[in-house]
């Protein structure tokens, strides 16, 4: 048990941080909350934008039904990183489908265009009704349903930390003097020109282990609950432990 318990802590904590660890889309980046909302109720549309550029962009993500504006918004998202874009909606009566659509993204540094985040995120699908599959076995889409309404409340959560951990992440990263792959390639042309470079004012807290304590596990957490496969997987693997323990401890 002991062995087993130490093997999942070495993929949970320690394998994100080895491979890298860049900030990931979740599983699921289009849903509705709460998702068993009745026609005429207040529902939220959320969308998950992924940035992965090396700049910080201002990001204006638009939802709209059968070619009509629901709602736009606008979100300022972290160099590889990502953040939630939500628009309130009313529940419609008849089965609807939202297209979500990033229709203007603009470094804010240097306010230059960046076409390759612009475009269509995909489509959400309100008030449908999953059908059930032949011989009264529930369909893929019924089962997927039914999880999107009991793990409403889990996966906004999970979605919500995985945001907080991976800007905790970057600010890590900054404080420590982490250069990017582009930072790396100026430096060296630099070196090359014969230009000095500049002295790297995080220098200082490059011997902090604290600050590396902070982005290992900021960088694990970010990983695990960005990912809602391995999210589950492990939940389950630690609530089977769990069991296991009580009932041989107490039963």
């Amino acid at each position: 048990m002991r062995r087993l318990i130490g093997i999942l802590s070495l993929i949970v904590f320690l394998v994100p941080a080895l491979v890298g660890a860049v900030a990931t889309p979740p599983a699921e980046t289009l849903w509705v909350t709460p998702s068993d909302a009745r026609p005429g109720a207040t529902i939220d549309l959320n969308a998950f934008v992924y940035n992965n550029t090396k700049n910080e962009v201002s990001v204006t993500v638009m939802f709209a039904s059968g070619g009509t504006d629901i709602g736009t918004v606008v979100v300022v998202v972290p160099k590889e990183s990502g953040k939630s874009a939500v628009v309130p909606w009313v529940m419609p009566e008849a089965p609807a489908s939202i297209l979500v659509s990033i229709t203007k993204a603009v470094n804010t540094k240097d306010k230059k265009d960046v076409a390759s985040l612009k475009g269509e995120l995909g489509t959400i699908a309100v008030g449908a009704t999953a059908p059930i599959a032949i011989n009264g076995f529930p369909g893929a889409d019924a089962i997927k349903q039914w999880f999107g309404i009991h793990l409403a409340s889990v996966e906004k959560w999970r979605i919500a930390q995985a945001e907080h951990f991976a800007t905790m992440r970057d600010e890590a990263k900054r404080d420590l003097g982490i250069s990017v792959a582009r930072q790396v390639e100026e430096k060296i042309a630099k070196e090359i020109a014969g230009v000095e470079p500049e002295k790297n004012p995080s220098a200082d807290s490059q011997n902090n282990p604290k600050d590396y304590l902070i982005l290992i596990g900021a960088t694990s957490l970010a990983s695990l609950l960005g990912s809602m496969l391995m999210f589950y997987v492990v939940g389950i693997v630690l609530a089977f432990i769990v069991l296991r323990f009580i009932i041989r401890r107490f039963i």
